[in-house]
């Protein structure tokens, strides 16, 4: 794996991920940088699976640090929007 981190911010903006023979086989990008509790992060990832062609996207809207950790079924909140795409 190799990794491009910004000097300043500390903050990972891109990955490469390599199997056993050395050949890439997946890409990542990192954007969306906000400052949440006063903690730079990234809010949108991509994961690109080269051979496939195809990518996955996550974007953080809500992000909280040092939240209780819920327990039981109910973890996520009825507000929760989970969606997929290509």
């Amino acid at each position: 794996m190799i990794q491009w981190i910004e000097k300043d911010s500390k903050i990972i903006k891109k990955i490469e991920l390599y199997d056993k023979k050395n050949v890439l086989e997946k890409k990542g990008e990192m954007d969306g940088v906000k400052e949440i509790q006063g903690r730079m992060v990234t809010t949108i990832t991509k994961i690109t699976t080269l051979a496939a062609g195809t990518s996955t996207t996550i974007s953080v809207d809500i992000l909280k640090y040092d939240d209780p950790i819920p327990v039981g079924r109910d973890v996520f909140p009825a507000s929760a929007k989970i969606t997929y795409s290509d």
